[in-house]
């Protein structure tokens, strides 16, 4: 069956990722049950240029309804689009659950995408929320103390002349929009109504032990004032390392002034 889908977009530029995602493309065997669970409107799949598609007839807004088994087999068309899968113990340390990231209603203050978790009960899965702005599109896990595992993700943003590469933290116990839970985010602009020029890059993250990581950076700056622009010159090159303290992602004393250059929370 061909299908129609209007779905959704990146909040910024094209990721150039800085590390390896565990989400996995979403495949029939995986996302049907995991569908059959949760989508409003029903489950649709298909193909999109020759390439499969998996989703529902009906978006999902900020939670997820009890499964109502209501379709409209009049329409072809995904309203709501499944982009990657990924399972882990998100809940607790002996549950089986499930993240599937995509998207259908969000728009720009969102980031076009929201997560939908579901867990294992009795061998049925069960949908346990929604969440728009929760942007799981290119994640891996992170183990914690107690056997659960939250996420380090990363995507990009635009607007107002700023160009972002985030890096931030999901905990799916305390999901928040992608924003308020921001690592170090490289921001690029040049205007003179900013106030200059600033280059920054993220080129790599290297994960060691569990709750450790190395970020590898660019940053470049200038301020004109009311000038006109002017080139920041090559980027200088830092590397901050991260560790994971009390449920956060927090750099090293060592680099903790290297890490102020990327906006550290």
């Amino acid at each position: 069956m061909a299908v129609l889908f209007v779905g959704p977009m990146a909040a910024g530029a094209e990721l150039r990722a800085s590390f390896a995602s565990e989400m996995r493309a979403p495949e029939r065997g995986t996302m049907q049950p995991l569908l059959e669970a949760a989508c409003p409107g029903g489950v649709r799949m298909g193909t999109e240029k020759g390439r499969a598609v998996f989703g529902c007839g009906d978006v999902f807004y900020d939670e997820v309804p009890l499964r109502a088994n209501k379709g409209y087999p009049w329409r072809e068309d995904v309203a709501w689009r499944a982009d990657g899968v990924l399972f882990g113990h998100f809940l607790s340390a002996a549950s089986e659950d499930a993240i599937v990231s995509g998207g259908g209603a969000e728009t720009h203050p969102q980031l076009y995408g929201g997560t939908l978790l579901l867990t294992k009960t009795r061998g049925v899965w069960k949908p346990v929320w929604y969440k728009m702005g929760v942007i799981t599109r290119h994640c891996r896990r992170t183990p914690l103390a107690d056997g659960r595992e939250m996420l380090f993700c990363e995507d990009t943003d635009s607007g107002m002349g700023h160009a972002f590469h985030m890096l931030f933290a999901v905990d799916l116990l305390r999901p928040k929009y992608a924003w308020k839970s921001v690592v170090l985010a490289a921001d690029t602009y040049d205007s003179g109504m900013l106030g200059g020029a600033h280059t920054q890059f993220i080129d790599r993250v290297t994960f060691g032990e569990p709750g450790t990581a190395r970020v590898s950076a660019r940053h470049a700056g200038v301020s004109f004032g009311n000038g006109p622009p002017r080139p920041t010159g090559v980027p200088a090159r830092y590397q901050i390392d991260l560790r994971l303290v009390d449920g956060r992602w927090r750099a090293t004393p060592e680099t903790a002034e290297a890490a102020k250059l990327f906006g550290i929370r």
